[in-house]
């Protein structure tokens, strides 16, 4: 890097190619800086020879020592804004000891530079790209495939969420069944004490009683609680047996039609 007193005139050539070609900036709007470690100061006077940027940095700008970097911006309306940076152009130093020893005359001191502007050049896009990685489609199929990772997660998650639903709904049905059931053990258990609490009794006609749930009370039954004694005679007549009962249930005994004696026990 250069070493300049401070206090002189410093003449600058500085040569900006395109991707290593010599592309002319003369018909581009630039704006070129000077750096130094506090301040930023623009360069108003400057020309433009193809590539190559010539300037004088005059001793009346120069505050302090320090190394110096150039900028130069391009300000073309309508173009991409592009800015390029020789960083540590040069070096401003308190003693002419301290410079180069080619600088220690009394002469125009002048730094040349060199720049290259590094532009992407256009390339495959990324559907293109898919295609080369041997996919077939169209454009919408592409998209289809980016979106895919997104659709295939969410019917992952709707699944997901349909069986917490069905199991959720099956935990319901469970805990009503739960429910019924006890209610309906509670209801049996309440019915066994009630007839517990309300066996058959007999009523003061000899009829037995039974206790009624939805009334609540005890109604009469066709029972008769006492026993009976039972004379059965037997008569002929025309040549048939006839069994007779002068006391109790007449239709205790019976003849069948082959002349058997048949006696109800209950």
């Amino acid at each position: 890097m250069r070493k300049v007193r401070i206090g002189n005139d410093i003449n600058v050539r500085w040569e900006v190619k395109t991707d290593g070609k010599a592309v002319s900036l003369e018909r581009k709007t630039l704006k070129l800086y000077v750096r130094s470690a506090y301040r930023k100061e623009e360069i108003t006077t400057f020309t433009v020879e193809g590539c190559v940027v010539s300037f004088t940095y005059p001793a009346s700008m120069q505050r302090m020592t320090g190394a110096r970097a150039v900028i130069l911006e391009d300000a073309t309306e309508g173009a991409p804004r592009r800015t390029v940076c020789a960083d540590q152009a040069f070096t401003l130093v308190a003693h002419s000891c301290e410079e180069n020893d080619d600088d220690v005359e009394f002469e125009d001191f002048m730094v040349s530079l060199q720049s290259n502007v590094l532009i992407g050049k256009p390339g495959l896009s990324a559907y293109e790209v898919w295609l080369s990685d041997g996919n077939t489609g169209t454009l919408e199929d592409w998209y289809a495939f980016l979106r895919k990772p997104a659709t295939d997660i969410a019917a992952d998650v709707a699944e997901a969420e349909a069986e917490r639903k069905a199991a959720e709904t099956a935990r319901q049905e469970a805990e009503e069944g739960r429910k019924l059931q006890a209610e309906e053990c509670k209801k049996q258990t309440d019915r066994a004490k009630a007839q517990a609490d309300h066996p058959n009794i007999i009523g003061d006609d000899g009829y037995w009683m039974k206790w009624n749930e939805e009334t609540g009370e005890y109604e009469r039954t066709d029972k008769y609680s006492k026993g009976s004694f039972d004379y059965p005679t037997f008569d002929v007549v025309e040549g048939r047996l006839i069994a007779c009962i002068t006391e109790g249930d007449t239709d205790r005994f019976k003849l069948s039609d082959e002349g058997h004696l048949l006696v109800a026990v209950n």
